[in-house]
């Protein structure tokens, strides 16, 4: 509308705006810029590094028990002094530790600085989980008791998983897979390999490249994937799915995770007794063998690119 120019100086009116028909329009060059795509707050990991968060209107639809979840995942996804936007009936108070108060009147607050990063929650929320997953009476009648308790056991208790194509496509994706893969900011990108967090890329891709060449499943140990703020040691089974020939083979990926999540500055102590110097050495020519296995996988690849750029 025309009234943007009282709060829009003449010179960014100018720059990013026409008037149109006693209006302003968005200048092509500033929404070439933009992206744009789906995000459920309840369900997708967050975005990181973000200097601002718009979000009006819309925790005053959830409970206070969603509410307490979803406010530090804002605070998690902001960087340092970014900004919050809320509606004019929300506000973060509960959460004075996390924001300071920049704008009372126009709801907008700035993430602060110098804080203890924000653990992430398991995906997709549990109190959105607990509100929206209907009642095993009511799922009855969709299925035998016995799929309702397969379905059950599936999303309550199995690992995290994902389902790709052999290009690494997701097609599918279970809750509680944000702990290892994660959206880059910037243009949506539904790769795994752009998904996966520090330290599992090149044994996903390995191991993706092992189970789709063998039709086998294939089994990375003891992987170190940096989450935020700390440190988990995870495994990975690859494991080819039935296909009857007439679509492009799937796979589904499943995250074990081994033991506790670590923080950053955790050191274990390690004394070094004879038996020690020998577990590191098998650890070390473990790890040079896996080296040597990828640097293999990425000459197949580069070779066969070669030979398809050649014909």
């Amino acid at each position: 509308p025309a009234t943007i120019a009282t709060d829009i100086t003449p010179k960014r009116l100018k720059e990013f705006f026409s008037r149109e028909d006693g209006t302003y329009r968005v200048s092509a060059d500033l929404r070439e810029v933009c992206l744009f795509s789906s995000h459920n707050l309840l369900r997708d990991p967050p975005f990181s590094k973000l200097d601002l968060i718009t979000c009006r209107n819309l925790l005053i639809y959830m409970g206070p028990e969603l509410q307490e979840e979803i406010i530090p995942i804002f605070h998690y996804a902001l960087r340092n002094n970014g900004y919050l936007f809320l509606g004019s009936s929300e506000n973060v108070t509960r959460h004075a530790r996390l924001f300071s108060t920049v704008d009372k009147a126009s709801r907008i607050f700035q993430k602060r600085g110098g804080m203890t990063p924000q653990r992430l929650p398991e995906f997709p929320l549990a109190a959105a989980a607990r509100h929206t997953v209907p009642n095993t009476r009511q799922r009855a009648t969709n299925g035998t008791l016995q799929e309702v308790a397969e379905r059950l056991l599936v999303e309550r208790f199995a690992p995290a998983y994902v389902v790709v194509n052999a290009g690494g496509e997701l097609m599918h994706s279970s809750g509680g897979t944000g702990k290892y893969l994660e959206l880059a900011a910037g243009a949506p990108d539904h790769n795994v390999f752009s998904m996966a967090r520090r330290g599992l890329r090149m044994d996903l891709r390995a191991a993706l490249h092992k189970a789709a060449s063998t039709g086998q499943v294939a089994i990375q140990n003891k992987i170190t994937v940096g989450t935020n703020g700390g440190r988990q040691t995870i495994s990975l089974a690859v494991q080819p799915l039935p296909s009857d020939g007439s679509a492009d083979p799937l796979y589904m990926l499943v995250f074990r995770d081994i033991g506790g999540i670590k923080a950053e500055s955790e050191d274990e102590p390690v004394q070094m007794t004879d038996d020690v110097e020998s577990a590191n050495v098998s650890q070390l020519e473990r790890e040079l063998r896996e080296t040597k296995e990828r640097l293999q996988i990425t000459t197949e690849e580069l070779e066969s690119s070669n030979e398809e750029l050649k014909s």
